[in-house]
């Protein structure tokens, strides 16, 4: 029940009525719909994304300093 109240705010479903548009065919403008819906994940994905560089910037570096001092990873 929970799955169907959020299906509707994931990219998942747009993802796939765009893609059955181009298979199966388009039905008036049902295919722009779904990019447009698909676009505004793609900003607000960028916009965290963003927002979140600078506070995880340093904790990034401390984990890159760590695995090149233990010799594990390069």
């Amino acid at each position: 029940e929970i799955f169907q109240k959020i299906y509707m705010y994931l990219p998942f479903p747009y993802a796939m009525n765009a893609m059955r548009e181009c298979v199966g065919g388009m039905y008036e403008d049902a295919y722009f719909q779904d990019l447009r819906a698909l676009s505004y994940f793609v900003l607000l994905s960028l916009f965290i994304g963003l927002l979140m560089y600078l506070p995880f910037k340093k904790m990034n570096a401390m984990i890159d300093h760590s695995k090149e001092k233990s010799g594990l990873m390069m």
